[in-house]
């Protein structure tokens, strides 16, 4: 992430009233939401493909799987 971005990132976290304690707890929880979230983000992806309105907001599979991957990341 360069200057600009973690600038950026900063002013966010600050934003939403975010402090240290509350970062510290998110990075420890880290392992556990690792472990849930590529079953969770599925199941999410199946209940948008199952409806046509939000599915319209994907070209395709891989577009689809693309939006999940960013998310995990």
């Amino acid at each position: 992430m360069n200057n600009n971005n973690t600038k950026l990132l900063d002013e966010r976290i600050n934003f939403i009233k975010f402090d240290q304690a509350e970062q510290d707890a998110l990075k420890a929880a880290k392992p556990v939401i690792d472990d849930a979230l590529g079953g969770i983000l599925d199941e999410f992806y199946t209940q948008i493909n199952s409806y046509e309105t939000t599915q319209s907001f994907f070209q395709n599979q891989k577009h689809m799987d693309g939006a999940k991957s960013a998310q995990m990341s």
